[in-house]
């Protein structure tokens, strides 16, 4: 089993993810790279932003982004 945490650094270059981006364009490219379902995709979300990987957050037009960190 290959640690998901150490696969973020490719995750994030080979999908050329910059800055902010919107949640769900997060969670179909995290779909897309590492085979996950939806269950997973939030689980795996919660935990990249409990170690600082990324931070979610929504602006005041009730839009939800991720910013890589």
């Amino acid at each position: 089993m290959v640690n998901y945490y150490s696969q973020f650094g490719k995750f994030v270059a080979q999908r050329n993810l910059k800055g902010k981006i919107l949640l769900d364009q997060m969670e179909k490219e995290m779909q897309l790279f590492f085979g996950l379902g939806e269950k997973a995709t939030c689980r795996w979300l919660a935990n990249f932003q409990n170690v600082g990987l990324i931070k979610i957050e929504k602006d005041s037009d009730d839009i939800w982004f991720v910013t890589i960190v």
